[in-house]
């Protein structure tokens, strides 16, 4: 991306993401044409100011040249060569004019072609408008083609488009030279041959942009035209907050955003009420400083958007923003977004700044460095904390550091009024302004020297990484063994397929025979339950045992819950380490819930080897089947890390909705192949080289993504009218979960038959578990008022035991996934005390309590990084024994309480 484009176009364009995000959200109802028209409204009456203003100056512009024609001409028909140039120059000189001042006529297109561009580039190529329609139109993603003549297509739109144009030139350039109307008249047609093919979306958007001229030069020719635009935007905000009262929502943002169309309507005349007679509070200190502390507060918001927070992200963990698509080195998204933060906050600042007047001029210089100091507290004091953070900066949750929402509200309504005093005096002191230029100019020395440390930091990690990739395999070259088992001694082999489904194993059989000789050795436990239905709540007990459901977390009050998730994968690893065997943890699950707390629980245990293979192959694996991206992580990348730096410099209070519309939902697709490429390089990545026995726990989220998927070729997502197979429409809505199910068994199914190959399977103990189930209605369930409660916790749960043999055999037995410890562990000399805490490990149970997520989705590991205890929810929660599948057997918990108090059963 050029460096101009960066600079100019880039900051435009952005805008425009934001405000078609923010317009398809919450006006949906009107879908795509109505985030159009809202894109090409907001744009357009962000840019009248800067119109406005070159119309003003072209029309003074035609003015004086008209005054001076005459003159000009008889000194051109009286003078000769240099002559002539002496005596234009010194009537220009006498009347204060120049000819440079003729391209003042030209300002207001040469303001357009950047807002131009940036539609052109943002709407062409929209993923949204790919295959949207309305009314007429079947695809906002190509021409309209309406008109039909001779077997061929013609588009409307643009010659629409056209039509408009050329009206509204004709209004603006009333009065104007031939020759300036004649630019006008060209450039509209410059612009039927640009936009004639291109996306009907786009051509729709301009003639939005078309009519808001036509209508803004018929304004301009009435008598009040602030008067009108002022009674427009009011009355748009009004019918805006009726629409939101009308609509779901808080009721405190609805009275909120009403009270803010209220304020518009009425700022002009409080404004005259309070300012008459009020001289003193309206007045202003002039002062020579202005422009540095407006031009300083800008270049030292680019460097904390554009080079500090990018680098102090980045900087926590360089290899993982290394090698993101086609860009290797992570400075480059630092770079990039310095580029677009000084286009941001300092080109386009200064051109307002220049083009505006005095007293435009003066509140900018007061406004920028209020917006400074506001942008630093809330980096460095309201903070915002981040938990499960990705290279493209999406993650799961958005928590504030450990007050309460209301503590914000009041806090940065404080700060609002602070500031605000502290602009209305640093307006009215020179004294105050000389104190604040030095020290913007330190604060922007400090942030450059802060950046340029953590871009050496960065490009040194990068550079040892780079060489140790370098020094891999390649795409083209075999992979390296990691998962070392033993061909001579015993392995254990604990595979966690996050989200994997019970029910969907003996369909998955009946329709893939293959799997069931694959599966061989296996038993099937259907009658298995989870302790919640999302992974913070269903690992620790799979990976530990009872001691770590939630009742019993909660028992030891003093310790946060992150401490106990994390002494929870260590339980089994122990266990095996201390009784001699070599141990591998692949891809521990929330280590410390995703944050970027740098200690490792696994950094006491070195003999424990922990590696993070999920994406590693995905590159490779999609060029050997010869899938193409669904999106470019790189591009992703440097245009979230900017998003991310402003969501930093938000007031708490915009956070949340700034993040809604202008975050990506994470690709199911991505992740999909991420998972799908480990599993698939499973034999390629594992050796027999063990003189030990052997653990391994690895996990895999392959269950959790579904997709439409061939059935002759589960490597390939297609759409789901290409799926077709005999008793599909019992799936329902769950028939994608069903096939990256049968996905991820193929997967295992494969590796089982390499381990088979080497003679290692028999002496191999295999257990196959899930987190938890999902909530869906499979056919399993049937037979309850609603399916998808046990759905949610029912997960897979598959044994295959040393040298077991013959066909798959289930076993109806009531089974919990806390009981994978004692399977993995039955026959081998480990010890049956937890190391950590010290108590006997309990064995299976024939009853347990299951809890929904609690209060405000209390699942997501960022509501809960600093309690100590779950919230658990007895009201929805079950007591279940025995078949799983018996409605009568799930009692609600209140009801069982009530029982055991009163002594029943």
């Amino acid at each position: 991306m050029s460096l101009l484009y960066s600079i100019i176009i880039l900051p435009i364009e952005r805008i425009i993401d934001w405000i078609f995000a923010f317009m398809l959200h919450k006006f949906a109802v009107f879908g795509v044409v109505g985030a159009v028209f809202g894109v090409s409204l907001s744009i357009n009456f962000l840019a009248l100011p800067l119109y406005n203003i070159a119309d003003s100056l072209s029309r003074s512009e035609r003015e004086m040249a008209k005054k001076l024609e005459y003159r000009v001409g008889r000194i051109k028909k009286a003078f000769r060569g240099d002559e002539r140039l002496m005596m234009l120059s010194e009537y220009y000189r006498q009347n204060n004019y120049h000819p440079f001042y003729a391209l003042r006529s030209s300002l207001s297109i040469l303001l357009e072609i950047p807002f131009f561009i940036a539609a052109y580039h943002f709407l062409s190529e929209s993923e949204v408008l790919r295959g949207a329609s309305f009314w007429i139109f079947s695809d906002f993603g190509k021409p309209d083609g309406l008109v039909k003549m001779a077997g061929r297509s013609f588009h409307l739109l643009p010659v629409l488009m056209t039509l408009i144009n050329l009206v509204s030139g004709a209004i603006y350039t009333k009065g104007a030279t031939l020759m300036e109307k004649m630019q006008l008249y060209i450039v509209s047609l410059v612009f039927l041959v640009l936009l004639y093919n291109s996306p009907s979306g786009l051509v729709l958007y301009w003639i939005f942009n078309n009519v808001f001229s036509l209508a803004k030069n018929v304004v301009n020719e009435t008598k009040c035209p602030r008067k009108i635009l002022h009674a427009f935007v009011s009355g748009m905000m009004i019918v805006v907050s009726i629409y939101f009262f009308v609509g779901d929502g808080s009721i405190v943002k609805k009275v909120a955003f009403f009270f803010a169309a209220v304020s518009v309507s009425a700022f002009p005349f409080v404004y005259r009420k309070i300012s008459s007679g009020n001289e003193i509070l309206f007045s202003r200190m002039d002062c020579k400083d202005d422009f540095w502390l407006f031009i300083l507060s800008g270049i030292s918001l680019a460097l904390l958007c554009g080079l500090v927070l990018p680098a102090s992200v980045i900087s926590t963990s360089p290899t993982e923003f290394a090698f993101l698509g086609n860009t290797d080195s992570p400075v480059s998204y630092i770079v990039s977004s310095l580029l677009f933060a000084s286009g941001f906050f300092v080109f386009w600042p200064f051109v307002v700044y220049r083009l505006v007047g005095k007293n435009i001029r003066a509140f900018l210089s007061d406004f920028f460095p209020v917006i400074l100091v506001c942008a630093f507290l809330n980096v460095f004091i309201l903070k915002l904390n981040v938990l499960e953070l990705n290279c493209i900066f999406v993650f799961e949750s958005m928590e504030f550091v450990t007050e309460s929402p209301n503590y914000y509200y009041a806090a940065s309504l404080l700060v609002f009024i602070a500031l605000c005093a502290t602009a209305f005096f640093v307006g009215r002191s020179a004294r105050a302004k000389k104190i604040l230029v030095p020290l913007f100019f330190s604060i922007c020395i400090a942030q450059t020297a802060y950046g340029v440390g953590k871009i050496l930091y960065i490009r040194n990690i990068f550079s040892n990484f780079s060489d140790a990739k370098l020094s891999e395999a390649s795409d083209g070259e075999e992979l390296k063994p990691i998962y070392h088992l033993s061909q001579n001694g015993k392995n254990v082999l604990v595979i966690f397929s996050d989200r994997a489904i019970s029910s969907l194993f003996p369909p998955a059989l009946e329709q893939f025979p293959e799997l069931k000789k694959q599966f061989e050795g296996f038993t099937f436990y259907p009658n298995c339950l989870s302790f919640g239905t999302q992974t913070v709540f269903g690992f620790p007990p799979l990976a530990a045992g009872y001691e770590y459901t939630q009742e019993e977390m909660n028992k030891r009050k003093d310790e946060l819950l992150v401490d106990k998730h994390n002494e929870s994968l260590l339980v089994m690893p122990r266990l095996f380490l201390d009784a001699g065997f070599a141990v591998m943890f692949s891809d521990p699950p929330l280590l410390n819930y995703d944050t970027f707390r740098k200690t490792s629980p696994f950094s006491d245990f070195p003999e424990i080897t922990v590696v993070s293979e999920i994406g590693k192959e995905t590159r490779r694996f999609k060029k050997e089947f010869g899938i193409k991206d669904e999106f470019a992580y790189d591009v992703l990348c440097r245009k979230q890390i900017v998003n991310f730096s402003l969501l930093q410099i938000l007031s708490p209070l915009f956070r949340k909705s700034f993040y809604r519309h202008a975050f990506p939902t994470y690709s199911d697709t991505a992740s999909f192949y991420d998972n799908l490429s480990t599993l698939h390089y499973l034999p390629k990545l594992t050796d027999f080289l063990s003189e030990k026995n052997v653990f391994v726990f690895l996990r895999n989220d392959l269950p959790h993504f579904p997709q439409f998927l061939d059935l002759r070729d589960f490597t390939k997502i297609v759409a789901r009218e290409s799926v077709e197979f005999d008793g599909m429409e019992k799936y329902g809505d769950s028939l994608s979960t069903y096939l990256v199910n049968v996905a991820n068994l193929k997967a295992l199914g494969n590796f089982f038959d390499y381990l088979r190959e080497n003679d290692v399977f028999d002496r191999t103990r295999i257990i196959v578990v899930a987190d938890h189930g999902h909530v869906e209605k499979f056919p399993a369930f049937n037979n309850f008022e609603n399916p998808e409660i046990p759905s949610g916790y029912n997960p897979l749960l598959l044994v295959k035991d040393f040298y077991s043999t013959g066909e798959i055999k289930t076993d109806a037995s009531f089974m919990t996934n806390a009981d994978t410890l004692f399977l993995a562990k039955g026959g081998f000399l480990v010890s049956d005390t937890n190391p950590f805490t010290g108590k006997k490990l309990e064995q299976k149970k024939d009853d347990v309590h299951v809890y929904p997520p609690g209060f405000y989705h209390e699942w997501s590991t960022g509501r809960i990084i600093n309690r100590k205890e779950f919230k658990l929810v007895k009201e929805n929660g079950f007591h279940v024994s025995e078949n799983i599948f018996l409605p009568e057997n799930w009692i609600p918990l209140s009801e069982w309480e009530e029982k055991n108090e009163v002594g029943g059963e």
